[in-house]
């Protein structure tokens, strides 16, 4: 807790250094703010282990697949990446790449996720032919 306190600190003191240094016309604000999303993002995965050391008991119990956890490992943080870029090109003005990241972002996602997407109609199948 006290590390997520200190951390949205810094993102506020972030926010107000940025806001002043952009209206002196620099681009340092965006800058200073590309940095500080990059050591936040840092921070934030060391609060996934436990969640990584549940997926993995999970995996375990369940005799699952360890590929669907990457999956969605992997689904989870090139979104995560995804918002965090798009809100930084609406920072520089430039909402359209945001969007245009977006639009990419859901179409890598979906791709990515066809394996998890085959095993749940396998198992709903098993499920379905049972009956």
């Amino acid at each position: 807790m006290d590390i997520f306190l200190k951390v949205t600190a810094g993102i506020l003191i972030t926010a107000i250094l940025s806001l002043v240094l952009s209206k002196n016309g620099t681009d340092i604000g965006l800058l200073l703010t590309i940095c500080v999303c990059s050591m936040v993002i840092f921070t934030a995965f060391s609060y996934l282990e436990p969640v990584l050391a549940f997926a993995q008991r999970l995996i375990q119990v369940g005799q699952l697949s360890s590929e669907l956890l990457n999956i969605l490992l992997k689904v989870v943080g090139i979104g995560l990446i995804s918002q965090i870029a798009g809100l930084i090109c609406a920072d520089a003005g430039n909402q359209s790449l945001g969007k245009a990241l977006q639009i990419v972002t859901t179409a890598v996602i979906l791709c990515i996720s066809i394996p998890l997407l085959e095993e749940i109609l396998s198992l709903l199948e098993t499920v379905l032919g049972e009956i």
